[in-house]
């Protein structure tokens, strides 16, 4: 719940407020930022999950991700003036919920059964 406050807390602020943090000048890195955020918003939300047995987790889990994530995108059109929506941003939100999810598949099924085999 946290990682979710969070998310919603940054992305509603003005990007001017970290203007004077920042010192990694890297081109796209905003893009870099949502794909983060959002990998850690699906990969929290599925751990939190991991003790419910649900049918298809990955799934419900991967469309509430990208649906937070153009809903702050659409929050920022509508209830700031220094942010706007922006497409790219719900691309990289998507493509870290993917890899969230991508990752934690990973280590549940493929590692813990290398590990079982062995």
């Amino acid at each position: 719940m946290f990682w979710t406050i969070l998310i919603t807390i940054l992305s509603l602020i003005s990007g001017d407020s970290f203007s004077d943090v920042s010192i990694i000048n890297i081109a796209g890195k905003d893009k870099i930022v949502h794909f983060v955020f959002y990998f850690g918003f699906a990969t929290v939300w599925f751990l939190y999950n991991l003790s419910k047995t649900k049918e298809k987790k990955y799934q419900k889990i991967f469309i509430f991700s990208v649906s937070y994530g153009i809903l702050m995108e659409l929050c920022q059109a509508w209830f700031t003036t220094a942010r706007t929506a922006d497409w790219l941003d719900i691309i990289a939100n998507t493509t870290g919920a993917l890899f969230g999810l991508a990752l934690m598949y990973y280590l549940i099924n493929v590692k813990k059964n290398k590990f079982l085999s062995n």
